[in-house]
């Protein structure tokens, strides 16, 4: 280059070249001969040849052009025509296997031109590659080396100017093509260069010089070619961008190390704006990743310009850099390619390497040819290895065997150590792998990326017990066994000298790993009875687990038998009084307080709204089903602690967290008036004031079943009546009419005794037997209880029901949970049929709110509490099953609370009819059944709220139906049906709100409340100095909620809980309530299992 600017200075300077295009190039005929005739007879000899007129170039689009270089991928070997005649004809059969249209053909390599100059010798073998290409249905390109044509211009001496012009005039004549692409044509600051301008160029600034001499180039390049044949093109190879935007704000967001407009003093940008080149042709030096240079960037501000110009795009795409470079793995190519699909104007590609095409690297000739003929999935062009099991690379795990799961590109494989990996119709792929004891090393392989896996595989027979702290029980309890070990472990448990065998439960739990070799082993063990006056000491429980040949064992806390207090005094009730007619207020019974103000107790006192209350004749996480969940501020006799809980004289039993505990005299005169009956806001209500917030229960009598996880299992739900049994009242008034309540007909009062202490029952009659779903309690602002109950009539029209689609974001807010993992991962199925559900349930009429638990994090404990808050009719958390053996299939349908027990039945008929008619439909058998177990999502005695198991991710076939898009649509609706059936069975109509009430008694109560210390829960029972009277709590605690006011038509929604509860987590530090952040922790739910 340095000589052609030596000679090109002074000749430019001498001319006066630099005036115009007109001086550049000669506009006619006979201008060119008399200008030139001194200077170089040449160019004047060839003028005769220039055009004027119409351009007819023409640039097509869908180019797909290969660079050729002579004597590199053709002429080869014996160069000589005949050689040649035979070798191209097999040359472009070949390009047409890679389906290309085009060829360019590069005409300097390494110094060694494939061209000349001479008109009167013959077109060598770039003439007859161009013939060929021709011949052969291809468009022919060839590039032109500026720099190198100067240099041959100025080594044959002469007048620079015209002979720069008759080179490029005779080129264009000699190898006529579609177009020319014109490379190398910088300028380059050297000190020769700078020599040059001070003996020629003085005057205008350096600078400018080096720009107006780059202009003089290709402006005179570009009118020479179009003059020589107005059919050829002239284009610009874009080496590198024009400027980067830190550089100039009308620049690219690239970071080009080299920037034709300051680097090369070269305006690309301005050559396009003045029309110079036809079309341009963008080295992509970039992938689409690329941090510099981005393949996007880079090529959409390329295309930007040359739309506002009227210019042509290509891309050059080099091919030759796959595998070779970070970033440039088999999808490179067809990822630009698709990112080009976006620019519709674009003219096509052209690969750099035909040896690149030829040894297909990567296999990305092969995907390339795919893509041309539209095999190619774009959608997953960009989706990149991911792993949704395991997710960690390096780990030590128990389990005999690890699952990976995951998805891939499916235009590419996936190489596990070396095999290919095929995704399944769900779009996933997923085997698992038997794991040595020690270490494991695994590599999967997908579009250039790798991962490494390092897993070491330990045994542990037996993980964890769940009774780690010592315990106190009452006589005749039943006492929990719990552990986790390996499914198919024999674990048995030592209590008191006696063995006892404990079986592995079904089912997953929140604290187990759905797709770990652990299972819940679960016994009982009824201690004896208990002894006044004495405890009895059972020692430490012992947990023994065998499995396969191998044996661990652990040690519990130790049981002791409480003693058993004197019998209770005597307490005497006196006769009821007639109770046949409305009542207006009139006390229709009394008995005596168990402790009168002149004695002194603790007390145990919640906290929350909705507490969840155990059976103090049991141990263990799993809380009753039988016992009612509590407003705050209810009030409790204090019995005695156990580990992590807290028993009450009542027989309840209290998780140490939900509760404070306080020293006090005793309650004495508890009066209970019943102040309302009635309708309000689609519930039925009966509102209660009493002097002080004493514990109750509200049951239905009804026979229970034993089943795998307790003995509450119902076969048949279909009470005619609803008890309610209230502690430590001393007196109640007369019923308000029921005409204005829509699900009881009537009540009435008598007394039960429970534990030897007589208690007031309120028994209500249902209207219709059997149609009951739940009762909500809470305080409102007045102090009054309020009891509200949903009245389930028949149409879904107004029902509120509350999807959950289980897993996601339930345990932490960081990471996604995938479920159980198989074929599919068992959240995706269950959001896909979740959202099915909700469309087909809003169209039957239902107000339907699905939880975002794919995108919000919602921990599993608290969605019963926030469906609650939307006033929820009914709550049903979806799921899919897995085990061990891949067999296991059907479904099943898992109820806590009796009254859920119908609404599980009709899903789980309708949902296992479906799989039995139009999934299987050759005997197989699909129902599980309906189940009592005992789920964070079940709990809820307010409303009625189901697990549903849609099938086993675990069982391939099943697990497949399960993903197919139809299937779901299936399963929904059969869910829907079950939901529909199940408000069918009513015949009861809301009466609208309305009540039947008792005259305003809210001043009769004097008396003082029960007070609480600083610091409660220390466990102080020493005796006060100075005795407190007991007076009726006037609500000034601050654990009470929002409800309603002493109104006609009270606000029968539930209210706001300050933080829901939360079973199985553990804490005896402390006695007052304490909540860790869910973003960053997960409540232990021992016992509870939740999917």
């Amino acid at each position: 280059m340095k000589r052609f600017f030596k000679c090109m200075m002074s000749a430019v300077l001498a001319l006066g070249v630099l005036s115009g295009a007109a001086s550049a190039v000669p506009q006619t005929e006979e201008a060119a001969v008399s200008e030139e005739q001194t200077d170089d007879s040449a160019f004047a000899e060839s003028a005769a040849d220039l055009v004027s007129g119409e351009s007819m170039v023409y640039l097509p689009s869908g180019m797909r052009a290969v660079m050729l270089t002579p004597t590199v991928d053709f002429y080869t070997g014996e160069q000589t025509d005949a050689s040649l005649a035979e070798e191209l004809p097999a040359l472009f059969e070949e390009l047409s296997g890679f389906d290309m249209n085009t060829v360019i053909f590069n005409t300097d390599h390494d110094g060694v031109k494939c061209y000349d100059l001479e008109m009167d010798s013959g077109r060598g073998a770039l003439g007859a590659a161009i013939d060929s290409a021709h011949e052969n249905g291809f468009n022919a390109y060839v590039q032109l080396d500026v720099d190198s044509l100067i240099d041959d211009v100025t080594a044959q001496g002469g007048g620079l100017k015209s002979g720069f012009a008759a080179a490029a005039h005779k080129f264009a004549m000699k190898y006529a093509c579609e177009g020319i692409l014109l490379v190398n044509y910088y300028t380059k600051d050297t000190p020769e260069m700078y020599a040059e301008y001070m003996t020629s160029g003085a005057g205008i600034g350096y600078e400018n010089w080096l720009y107006e001499t780059n202009e003089f180039v290709i402006r005179t390049l570009s009118e020479v070619i179009r003059r020589t044949s107005n059919t050829t093109a002239v284009g610009l190879q874009i080496t590198d961008m024009w400027a980067n935007s830190s550089s100039n704000e009308e620049g690219s967001a690239t970071l080009d190390t080299v920037q034709a407009l300051y680097d090369g003093f070269c305006d690309t940008r301005a050559y396009l704006m003045s029309g110079y080149a036809d079309f341009i042709m963008v080295k992509a030096y970039g992938t689409d990743s690329d941090t510099s240079l981005n393949f996007g960037k880079v090529v959409s501000w390329w295309y930007d310009l040359a739309e506002k110009t009227d210019t042509k795009l290509y891309v050059l795409h080099l091919n030759e850099r796959i595998g070779q470079y970070t970033g440039w793995y088999e999808d490179q190519l067809l990822r630009q390619l698709s990112i080009m699909e976006d620019m519709p104007d674009i003219g096509g590609s052209c690969f750099n390497s035909l040896s690149g095409l030829r040894s297909d690297l990567l296999g990305s000739t092969t995907t390339l040819l795919k893509y041309f003929d539209e095999q190619i999935n774009t959608d997953t062009l960009f989706d990149t290895l991911q792993m949704t099991s395991p997710t960690s690379t390096n780990f030590v795990t128990y389990d005999s065997t690890v699952k990976f799961m995951g998805t891939f590109d499916e235009n590419f494989d996936v190489l596990f150590d070396g095999e290919k990996v095929k995704l399944n119709e769900a779009g996933n792929f997923y085997f698992q792998k038997e794991l040595k004891v020690g270490k494991n090393t695994f590599v999967i392989e997908h579009k250039g990326k790798k991962i490494y896996y390092s897993i070491e595989r330990q045994v542990d027979v037996l993980k964890s017990i769940e009774q780690t702290k010592d315990i106190v029980v009452e006589g005749g309890s039943r006492v929990t066994l719990e552990a986790v070990a390996y499914s198919g472990a024999k674990v048995t448990a030592v209590i008191g000298g006696k063995t006892v065998t404990l079986k592995e439960k079904s089912g997953a739990s929140e604290d187990l790993d759905a797709n770990s070799d652990y299972a819940r082993f679960v016994g009982y063990y009824r201690v004896p009875s208990g002894i006044i006056g004495e405890k009895q000491y059972l020692g430490n429980t012992s947990y023994y687990a065998v499995y396969r040949g191998i044996e661990e064992y652990m040690t519990g806390g130790s049981v002791t038998i409480d003693a058993e207090p004197e019998p209770p005094k005597e307490v005497i009730v006196d006769d009821f009084v007639d109770q046949s007619s409305a009542g207006t207020g009139e006390i229709v019974g009394t008995m005596a307080p168990v402790l009168t103000t002149s004695d002194y107790t603790t007390y145990i006192k919640t906290l929350n709204n909705y507490t969840t209350v155990f059976d103090s004749q049991t141990t263990g996480s799993a809380p009753c089903p039988t016992l009612s969940q509590l407003p705050a501020g209810s009030l409790d006799y204090y019995k005695s602690a156990s580990g992590d809980y807290v028993i009450s004289t009542s027989g309840r039993r209290y998780k140490a967290t939900d509760v404070t505990t306080f020293y006090d005299t005793g309650l004495g005169e508890n009066k209970l008036y019943v102040k309302a009956v009635g309708n309000s806001g689609g519930r039925s209500y009966i509102k209660i004031q009493l002097d002080y917030k004493s514990t109750f229960n509200v049951t239905t009598p009804m026979s229970f079943i034993d089943e795998d996880d307790g003995p509450y299992g119902v076969s048949d739900y279909s009470p005619g009546k609803v008890e309610i049994v209230f502690d430590n009242v001393t007196s109640v008034t007369k019923l308000p009419a029921f005409d204005s309540c829509s699900l009881f007909s009537s009540g009435i009062w008598d007394t039960v005794e429970k534990n030897g202490v007589p208690k007031f029952r309120l028994t209500l009659t249902l209207r219709q037997a059997g149609i009951y779903s739940g009762c909500g309690a809470y305080y409102d602002d007045n102090g009054d209880l309020m009891l509200t109950f949903n009245v389930p009539t028949s149409p879904l029209s107004g029902k509120v029901i509350v999807i959950d689609p289980g897993h996601g974001y339930g345990k932490t807010a960081s990471k996604l949970d995938p479920g159980a993992i198989g074929n599919a991962t068992e959240q995706s199925v269950n959001l896909a049929v979740a959202k099915q559900l909700e469309s087909k349930l809003t169209a039957m009429g239902a107000t339907v709110v699905r939880l975002k638990t794919e995108s919000e994090f919602i921990l599993t404990a608290t969605r019963p509490t926030v469906a609650r808050a939307y006033g929820a009719d009914m709550f049903l958390s979806l799921h899919c099953n897995s085990a061990l053996s891949e067999s296991a299939h059907g479904v099943e349908v898992y109820y806590f609370t009796p009254f859920s027990q119908p609404l599980a039945k009709s899903i789980n008929d309708k949902l296992s009819n479906y799989y039995d008619n139009s999934v299987y439909g050759d005997g197989t058998r699909s129902s599980r059944s309906e189940k009592y177990s005992y789920y964070w999502v079940t709990l809820q005695q307010d409303f009625p709220s189901v697990l549903v198991e849609m099938g086993f991710i675990s069982n391939e076939r099943e697990c497949m139906v399960m993903a197919d898009p139809t299937y779901q649509s299936g399963i929904a609706q059969s869910i829907a049906d079950g939901v529909k059936a199940y408000f069918a069975r009513s015949g009861l109509s809301y009466s609208g709100s309305g009540s039947s009430e008792a005259p305003d008694n809210s001043g009769a109560n004097t008396g003082e409340t029960p007070s609480e210390p600083e610091n409660p829960g220390t466990g102080d029972t020493t005796e006060p100095e100075t005795p407190v009277t007991p007076v009726p709590d006037d609500n000034t605690s601050g654990t009470d909620d929002s409800g309603s006011s002493d109104t006609s038509e009270p606000d029968t929604s539930a209210p706001d809980t300050s933080e829901p509860e939360q079973p199985g987590a553990a804490t005896t530090e402390s006695s007052t309530s304490e909540t860790s952040e869910p973003e960053t922790s997960q409540p232990d739910p021992g016992g509870i299992r939740v999917e």
